[in-house]
């Protein structure tokens, strides 16, 4: 997930994000993972970002709290500003909806968004 080519850093995202293998089995097998994964929410192609928030839900609401300031500082950069693509909103948008009720926080990380963009 570290390499300079994005299209290959977005591919290898990719395999978490479509696993069929539940997020906490992935998690046991792979203890760091959302660590890595978490830290392409940063990454300079905001293709790679869209992609990380994906996977990184896919493994679940305690591996995706962990980086719920990244989310929302994703979300807060696409109101009203280029820095982030419609492609990269939507997919962080589709993550944070794909935890579900368990993720409170992330109803409250859209929320507060929202809230921001009115103000």
């Amino acid at each position: 997930m570290t390499h300079e080519n994005s299209d290959v850093r977005r591919a290898a995202l990719r395999v978490f994000q479509a696993s069929k293998c539940s997020g906490p089995e992935v998690l046991r097998q792979l203890p760091q993972i959302h660590q890595d994964i978490g830290r392409r929410l940063q990454d300079v192609d905001s293709r790679v970002r869209g992609v990380a928030a994906l996977a990184l839900c896919r493994l679940g609401c305690k591996a995706a709290k962990h980086f719920a300031d990244d989310l929302l500082f994703i979300l807060q950069s696409g109101t009203g500003t280029s820095m982030v693509d419609g492609a990269e909103l939507r997919d962080v948008l589709a993550a944070l909806a794909m935890l579900g009720q368990s993720a409170s926080w992330a109803a409250n990380t859209v929320a507060n968004c929202l809230w921001l963009e009115q103000w």
